[in-house]
């Protein structure tokens, strides 16, 4: 029944492509199993080739920032969990204690990759625009939440802890409008070191 089908199916289609009405009956003349199997898969590896998703460079970078936090975390003694399901940040860090039980709580980390940093001319600092919709997301929380900003042109990422960065800018929450800008110190590079740190604070 199935070959009977893929058959019938591509005899309409090459009668309509040769000029035929879709509500005429194909010609008398049928296709051959071989030549009526043929013309199905070339149909279906062309329908393919359209709903194929197509990585583009910004995908890549995506993905470098991804394996450069799982990296720094891995070699801190941490594990890195990416969120399957659509929250507010892209995953989390596991922490452990010397005998490699799970330590309770997590450090949330929300992910921005980029190969165009934006520096701060005198400081050097890295500057980055947050939304007022992403802070109501992330700040005020029991948990611990990190911006990761990934370099890629340099593979380094440079992070903050936006709890206690806002705690001390306060004024810069209170000229937000749509967008507030934030200045991460050189210092802040996330390296195993800096997440051995961050586990220390999130356990005091």
């Amino acid at each position: 029944l199935i070959i009977h089908h893929l058959k019938k199916r591509c005899e309409e289609r090459d009668f309509e492509q040769k000029g035929g009405d879709v509500g005429e009956s194909s010609p008398s003349g049928s296709l051959s199993l071989g030549s009526a199997i043929r013309k199905f898969f070339a149909l279906f590896a062309s329908k393919s080739k359209l709903m194929r998703k197509r990585y583009t460079h910004r995908h890549f970078i995506e993905l470098l920032g991804f394996n450069h936090v799982e990296k720094q975390a891995l070699l801190a003694g941490c594990t890195w969990q990416r969120y399957v399901s659509n929250t507010n940040y892209n995953g989390f860090l596991q922490t452990y204690a010397e005998d490699g039980k799970i330590e309770g709580g997590r450090i949330n980390v929300q992910l921005k990759s980029t190969d165009k940093i934006n520096r701060a001319k005198k400081t050097g600092e890295i500057l980055f625009n947050l939304s007022i919709k992403d802070l109501e997301a992330w700040l005020n929380r029991f948990t611990m939440v990190l911006l990761v900003l990934y370099d890629a042109k340099n593979d380094m990422a440079y992070f903050v802890e936006l709890d206690s960065y806002f705690q001390t800018h306060r004024e810069a929450l209170r000229k937000v409008n749509k967008f507030v800008r934030v200045h991460i110190p050189v210092a802040n590079v996330f390296t195993p070191e800096a997440v051995k740190h961050l586990r220390t604070i999130k356990n005091s």
